[in-house]
């Protein structure tokens, strides 16, 4: 190519270049004229024409000024793109982010942290920032069935914190993921190795549930496990070998029923390998316990204080008296009166061993007194609590009558080899 032929190529070069920029700053023009709310009129609008340079290459090297600008106004798309087999939009930036998506109502920089590398930016203002749809069909690659939207964290940080596939939050009273379904499983958490969903507030609730199930939970090991990390207290529900294992003080607001109970601890003699079972003491009444040893002053009399407030809690007393070391017809010379009684009829000096029971009479007690004997519901009625003892099978458990008409929830079907 001769000289002149160079120059000539040149010039035409830097008038496309010039073309385009005076393009693109009418673009920027318009721009600023929509987002300050004044939409031109048709008769204002000239169309956009600019020389292109090659086709398939855009290019712009002015900090401000977009490689690509497009603008549709009167209901028209700003950009339309579709493939036949690839991708329809590929974004990709050095340092900033890849594609920063504007919605409806929205402005840019509304948000106000930054993700200047995000693969994409999107801000909906009071519309979504993304809509993912899905029509149901197979999403290929091993991760089961199709989604709307799928994020994957794929490793290979040098960070030593792991990387999270979806994040949602919320910096008002809304709702940073919101899983909703009219027939499945509207937020579903599954892991190989880790957890499948994990949920943290700094003063409010980490998970919020409402539902026939306010939460459904299956695990191989452990059903549910609930920590709290200021005092330290901790359950696990659904475990292997219990129903519920619990670190830390349980207290409950109403009657506990069971079929029996007592406490264990490691043994005194053998605390490595072996424990220590007692049982409860029953009883139809709510009765209270209280003993002591008194020993005799020289009259052969003992008085025994109680605490203040033992009349207060008790009613209909009984008593019981022991001799230690030998026998003296001791008996109760006056009963409970101000909180305390007198022994009398032993020897000067002599030991007794005394028990008070008495019946509660708080508020709490006088209103839920034990109905000793009650006729089962309806519903329950031909169904035990323990069917094995009384040579039925497992579909005669009380468990079996109050649950089971309940429809379970279901993990959503795969195919074979396939994870969600």
């Amino acid at each position: 190519m001769s000289t002149t032929q160079d120059e000539s190529a040149l010039q035409e070069l830097a008038i496309r270049v010039a073309k385009v920029e005076q393009a693109n700053a009418d673009l920027q023009e318009k721009l600023a004229t929509l987002q300050a709310g004044q939409l031109p009129s048709p008769q204002q609008i000239t169309p956009f024409n600019p020389v292109p340079p090659p086709p398939g290459n855009f290019g712009s090297a002015t900090l401000g000024i977009p490689a690509v600008s497009a603008i549709g106004i009167q209901g028209a798309d700003g950009v339309d793109a579709s493939s036949d087999s690839g991708t329809a939009v590929s974004a990709q930036s050095s340092s900033g982010s890849g594609m920063h998506a504007v919605g409806g109502g929205a402005s840019p920089g509304m948000f106000p942290f930054s993700f200047p590398a995000a693969a994409i930016f999107a801000e909906g203002g009071p519309n979504p920032g993304v809509v993912g749809t899905s029509k149901g069909s197979t999403f290929t690659g091993g991760f089961g069935p199709s989604a709307g939207v799928v994020g994957i964290d794929i490793g290979g940080s040098s960070s030593p914190f792991p990387g999270t596939g979806v994040v949602g939050r919320s910096l008002s009273n809304g709702t940073g993921v919101e899983g909703r379904c009219d027939g499945g499983v509207g937020i579903l958490g599954d892991s190989i190795s880790g957890i499948g969903v994990a949920a943290r507030s700094d003063s409010s609730d980490g998970v919020q549930t409402l539902g026939a199930y306010g939460v459904y939970s299956v695990g191989s090991d452990i059903g549910v496990y609930a920590q709290n990390l200021s005092a330290g207290n901790a359950a696990y529900l659904g475990t292997r070998g219990l129903a519920g294992d619990f670190y830390g003080e349980v207290f409950f607001h109403n009657t506990i029923h069971k079929q029996g109970g007592g406490f264990q601890i490691d043994h005194p003699l053998d605390p490595a390998k072996k424990y220590l079972s007692h049982s409860f003491v029953e009883s139809p009444d709510m009765k209270n316990i209280y003993d002591g040893i008194a020993v005799l002053n020289a009259q052969g009399e003992a008085e025994v204080e109680l605490p203040d407030w033992f009349e207060a809690l008790n009613t209909d007393f009984r008593y019981q008296l022991t001799c230690i070391g030998s026998y003296t017809p001791v008996y109760i010379a006056q009963e409970i009166h101000d909180h305390r009684f007198t022994i009398a009829g032993g020897k000067a000096g002599m030991k007794i061993s005394w028990q008070v029971t008495g019946t509660r009479q708080d508020a709490w007690a006088n209103a839920h007194r034990v109905q000793v004997e009650i006729d089962k519901p309806i519903e329950e009625q031909g169904y035990y609590l323990a069917p094995e003892l009384h040579g039925e099978s497992a579909q005669k458990s009380i468990r079996w009558a109050r649950y089971s008409r309940q429809k379970e929830p279901r993990w959503p079907r795969m195919r074979a080899g396939e994870r969600v």
